[in-house]
């Protein structure tokens, strides 16, 4: 098709499957169009939101999954690698962010209200009045 061959654009190059696309694609001489059209999509500007979107997100369309070995003319094995290693990556970046939004909780919690009684079992003759307005079957025997 011609054109110059694949470049990065920002953030396109941040996870493992997005280099291993990009230099492949280099090494092969792809433009994007030419990587969009070995994909098997029909509709190339979907096809280049998708291949956008897999770049900078790292997260591989199912479609996509299917044709991207055939693709960058690679084993399925070396991609099924890749893909998981990146998986790993997503993972690590998602703990990483929980953990920091739990310091920033903790960070700024303030403590609440805690109320505590003098006693814990109310006196006898509190119990004795309450159960005479009920039935017996409710009220638990006093000593």
């Amino acid at each position: 098709m011609g054109g110059s061959p694949i470049q990065a654009r920002y953030r396109e190059d941040a996870y493992p499957i997005s280099r291993f696309i990009l230099d492949r694609a280099r090494t092969l001489g792809l433009t994007r169009g030419d990587l969009a059209a070995r994909l098997g999509y029909r509709n190339i500007s979907k096809a280049h939101r998708a291949l956008s979107s897999t770049l900078t997100t790292g997260t591989v369309p199912p479609h996509m999954a299917a044709h991207l070995a055939d693709a960058l003319e690679v084993d399925d094995a070396l991609l099924a690698a890749v893909m998981a290693t990146t998986g790993q990556q997503r993972d690590d970046e998602a703990r990483t962010r929980l953990l920091a939004r739990e310091n920033a909780y903790r960070t700024a919690f303030k403590a609440h209200l805690r109320t505590e009684t003098a006693r814990t079992v109310p006196p006898a003759h509190l119990c004795r009045r309450a159960c005479r307005n009920r039935p017996p079957a409710t009220c638990r025997p006093t000593r």
